[in-house]
């Protein structure tokens, strides 16, 4: 189905810049640890696209786009269609560490309040939960949608550590076992994208929310060196998210969440090599060259599976 990337196509390919985001977690040279795996014989990719203005798009065609699949060029899909999600599952976390939240509590409180009224989100599919101190607290669990957010986020007491890569894993955890297609999890994560005390490492809490289909946006809290929000940013782009800052307002964040929610395409594709390891994905504008993709940075072919 693809054909071999040619020296031509290597450099028209350099010379786009509109291609889903490539994280920085891991050197280019090496591939990422937290990947997801692909079917024996079909790769199965959703992204979303947005326009100059960071508009989501909604009525692309498959011929408006090309598949980079390592060193193959995918134009002929096995299926393109919007993705048919029907419900959110949505899990709110918010970094109670340092001095910020009482900052910017009444933002937060709005974007709660304004996603949690939202059609499509189930009553036990929507949780709240911070961090600081050792461990993190779920603060509330289907019963998220009243209007004691305030309240709760002012009982949040800061504290001085950090669990950061503790807490996202917590956070996939909260997430349903289910496997429904139609339903779209998404973590919204409200920090500084700084760590002092977490066990596991940010590569480990990474591949658990990818295990978990999870796709997260991240709301940069404001005061962090760049570690954190580089952090912040390849958390975002390793499973297409977005990455926000907390002055952006509520409605612009719960705006990007909610177009891309609507505006999601599901792609399927005939692997185009068998080679085992790590297979990177970057996805092309045919035609218009304002476009700009997310999407998961790539899959890992088992060894066994040739």
């Amino acid at each position: 189905m693809g054909q071999l990337l040619t020296q031509k196509h290597i450099h028209l390919a350099f010379f786009f810049l509109f291609v889903c985001r490539i994280p920085a977690l891991a050197a280019s040279d090496n591939p990422p640890k937290a990947t997801f795996r692909s079917q024996v014989s079909e790769v199965r990719l959703v992204f979303s696209a947005t326009d100059q203005n960071n508009h989501a798009i909604a009525t692309l065609k498959p011929t408006d786009i090309a598949v980079v699949d390592t060193d193959f060029i995918v134009r002929n899909f096995r299926s393109f269609t919007l993705a048919d999600f029907s419900k959110l599952e949505i899990v709110v976390l918010i970094d109670a560490s340092g001095s910020t939240i009482p900052r910017h509590r009444e933002e937060i409180a709005q974007l709660i309040d304004f996603i949690s009224r939202t059609a499509g989100i189930p009553e036990q599919s929507f949780s709240i939960a911070s961090f600081s101190g050792l461990r993190p607290t779920l603060i509330c669990q289907g019963d998220c949608r009243s209007s004691r957010v305030i309240e709760m986020l002012a009982a949040t007491k800061p504290g001085g550590l950090t669990p950061l890569y503790d807490s996202l894993e917590f956070a996939a955890q909260l997430f349903s076992s289910s496997t429904d297609p139609q339903a779209r999890r998404v973590l919204i994560l409200f920090s500084d994208g700084e760590d002092t005390i977490s066990k596991t490492t940010a590569d480990a809490a990474l591949g658990k929310l990818i295990a978990k289909d999870v796709q997260a946006y991240t709301v940069d809290l404001g005061g962090s060196p760049w570690q954190g929000r580089a952090f912040l940013s390849d958390l975002a782009a390793s499973t297409g998210g977005r990455r926000s800052g907390i002055k952006d307002g509520a409605d612009a964040i719960a705006n990007a969440i909610l177009d891309d929610f609507h505006a999601s395409y599901l792609v399927t594709y005939q692997i185009p090599s068998r080679s085992a390891g790590f297979h990177s994905i970057h996805i092309f504008p045919t035609h218009n060259l304002h476009l700009n993709f997310r999407c998961r940075r790539g899959y890992q072919y088992p060894a066994s599976s040739n």
